[in-house]
């Protein structure tokens, strides 16, 4: 059993980053490493594909999309509003790789990550966007330069530090700011007052 484990890191290990290049909007692709991970394709031409369930919320009012409350009407204006906006993922471990994994295949094109780890060793079998020979490096940054490398139109921007270096300020520029740390100190010190995002007035509403 183990030597096939090592068998399956290595073949990995030798796979070659891609581009996201398809010829097909949406038709899933396997990497170069034999089939042992998988990539959605990403056509830079047409944004439709790449958005198409993310606009079942964008542009039609239900449940899951109350616009009404904020005073924003469903449509492609909303849609294009979430494409432009700034996100911020907050770890670039095992949740903040599928977090930006995710955001990236949905079509969001400014992402930060923030995370002050180095890779380990016993990161990679969860950690996916992390190869062997990439131990000892910043996940922020590696993280960052894995996405940057396979979807096009997309770019990711790497922070370093701890959290607790920037201002509130620097994540008040953020339209949507996602959380993915385990431990509880750190998200605790997300979860203060002063780094909350205004609540949503209606027009017409009193001030």
């Amino acid at each position: 059993m183990a030597e096939e484990e090592v068998s399956a890191s290595q073949e990995v290990e030798m796979g070659e980053a891609r581009p996201l290049t398809p010829a097909q909007p949406g038709q899933a692709q396997a990497s170069s490493a034999g089939g042992a991970a998988k990539a959605m394709d990403v056509d830079s031409g047409s944004m439709d594909a790449r958005w198409r369930d993310i606009y079942r919320f964008c542009k039609h009012d239900g449940p899951m999309a109350l616009y009404e409350a904020a005073g924003i009407e469903a449509g492609q204006e909303v849609a294009d509003g979430l494409h432009a906006c700034k996100v911020l993922v907050i770890g670039a471990g095992g949740l903040g790789c599928e977090l930006l994994k995710d955001l990236a295949l949905s079509g969001f094109t400014d992402i930060h990550t923030i995370d002050m780890d180095h890779i380990d060793l016993s990161n990679l079998n969860r950690q996916f966007l992390f190869r062997k020979k990439d131990v000892g490096s910043s996940k922020a940054e590696t993280a960052a330069r894995f996405i940057n490398e396979r979807v096009a139109g997309c770019h990711v921007t790497a922070h370093c530090c701890a959290i607790e270096e920037f201002d509130t300020d620097f994540y008040k520029q953020f339209k949507i700011v996602i959380s993915g740390l385990d431990a509880i100190a750190p998200r605790r010190w997300c979860a203060r007052p002063s780094l909350a995002p205004p609540p949503a007035v209606p027009p017409g509403a009193p001030s």
